[in-house]
C-alpha cells in the first residue's frame, strides 16, 4: 500500500479559491497499518477533497490512471471560478 502526496500546482481561475488555496499547498494521505490517514491537512473544499479522493484509493492500491505520468497524476476542483489544479504522487507506505 502506498500513502499519496497532493499539491496544488496552479489556481487558474478569474478568482481565488475560495478555501484559500495557493501553489505550492501540499498534504499527505499516508498509507498506515492498511488505513489511509491525512496528514498535514489544514483543509481544502469538499468539492476538491471528494475529486481527488478517488484517485488516491487508486494510487494507494498502486491502480494506474491514464493519465499518470512516472506514478504522478494531476486532478481539479470542479468549481470553474478558481480551477485549482493538484498533483498527486505515490510515496512508500508510513510504517509504526
Amino acid at each position: 500500500m502506498y500513502g499519496v502526496k497532493i499539491t496544488v500546482e496552479s489556481v487558474l481561475g478569474a478568482v481565488p479559491c475560495g478555501a484559500g488555496l495557493q501553489v505550492g499547498d501540499n498534504w499527505t494521505i499516508n498509507a498506515k497499518n492498511g488505513n489511509l490517514v491525512m496528514d498535514d491537512f489544514n483543509g481544502c473544499c469538499p468539492e476538491l477533497l471528494n475529486s481527488v479522493l478517488p484517485h488516491c484509493l487508486v494510487m494507494s492500491l498502486d491502480g494506474k490512471m491514464s493519465w499518470e505520468i512516472e506514478g504522478k497524476a494531476t486532478s481539479c476542483c470542479p468549481d470553474p471560478n478558481s480551477l485549482v489544479v493538484v498533483s498527486m504522487v505515490r510515496i512508500p507506505e508510513v510504517l509504526e
